[in-house]
């Protein structure tokens, strides 16, 4: 990574190819032996009618002095790459102000615009700089007309964020894959954990506006999201509450949040119709919190439904049991009587 880097604009009153400025020893030992083309960068598109007078080629070149001063040199090459008449000249040294990262760097000239353009990208991350100039082949001069920097990976997360916000879980989860360098711009865990309760929040708002599906496809879409990376069924791979509290989710999601959000999931489940899901789902919520009172109830409904009314039973008698326990008998709903006689 390159940064601030500073240039002298040295003018060339005279386009005789034997007044320009040769190579320094020192600098082609530097590109031949050191950097060689893994540095190099051809100015692109350039028309040949551009090109200053005897000089056959442009390119750019960035140096690094014995004061550890960063420069970006502009190079005319006069004859054909790799042979052994080839001449480099030192044409001039261009104030570059950003970062310069050579592997990802490209120079090229707009036709549009009639500019030369050099832009450099940072390495693992999207963020790129990038300065136009105006060329005079006669002088062989770049004059600084612009420079700009952006990095659409960290637009595009802001704009997975405000998705989050709004409900648009789907939208958010296309967004979000569209990210180069992910590892660069989010931490897995915590975006999981961030779909996670925007699920869980707007699937509660669908749920009480007599949306059950919806309030399913919340969770679906923000599962679906990162089944490649931590798996669309993560949230039932934990053996024990304490396995979860050690995890990285934890670090974003408590276990009380967690176990809440997909508690109502397996209860958005059930309440659908889908009752083989919601029977896994709360299993494993029950697998995780063994007294949660609200999953043994849920449950004891999906496995009631799905006909097996002997597992039912026994989960009301011990939704029973906890309610009992905690003083809440009054608060067990009459069906929960009723199936268990």
């Amino acid at each position: 990574m390159i940064r601030n880097l500073i240039f002298l604009i040295i003018p060339l009153l005279i386009t005789n190819i034997l007044a320009y400025k040769e190579l320094s020893d020192k600098l082609i030992s530097y590109y031949v032996n050191d950097v060689g083309e893994a540095y190099r960068r051809d100015v692109q598109s350039l028309p040949t009618n551009l090109l200053p007078d005897g000089i056959d080629a442009l390119f750019i070149l960035p140096y690094e002095d014995e004061n550890g001063n960063i420069y970006i040199y502009l190079i005319g090459e006069k004859g054909g790459k790799g042979e052994s008449e080839w001449n480099l000249y030192d044409l001039v040294l261009i104030k570059f102000t950003g970062y310069y990262n050579p592997p990802k760097s490209d120079v090229y000239y707009n036709e549009s615009d009639g500019l030369i353009y050099i832009t450099s990208q940072m390495p693992f991350s999207a963020y790129y700089y990038g300065a136009k100039y105006q060329w005079n082949k006669d002088s062989a001069k770049l004059t600084l007309i612009k420079v700009w920097e952006d990095d659409p990976s960290a637009r595009a997360l802001e704009e997975v964020n405000a998705l989050l916000e709004d409900g648009k879980i789907s939208e958010a989860g296309d967004k979000l894959m569209s990210i180069f360098y992910p590892g660069h711009y989010y931490n897995d865990y915590e975006m999981t954990c961030k779909f996670l309760r925007s699920a869980h929040n707007f699937a509660i708002s669908a749920y009480k506006n007599g949306n059950i599906e919806n309030a399913c496809e919340y969770y679906e879409d923000a599962f679906k999201t990162f089944e490649l990376t931590v798996g669309s069924d993560w949230y039932m791979n934990f053996k024990s509450k304490g396995e979860y509290i050690s995890s990285e989710y934890n670090k974003y999601m408590d276990f009380d949040e967690f176990i809440e959000a997909i508690n109502d999931y397996g209860f958005f489940l059930e309440q659908a119709g889908n009752v083989k899901k919601a029977i896994e789902v709360l299993s494993a919520v029950l697998s995780l919190s063994p007294d949660r009172m609200v999953a043994h109830l849920n449950l004891g409904d999906a496995l009631w439904k799905s006909g097996n009314k002997k597992e039912a039973k026994s989960e009301y008698l011990k939704y029973i049991e906890i309610m009992t326990e905690n003083g809440l008998k009054d608060k067990i709903p009459e069906r929960v009587w009723l199936n268990v006689k």
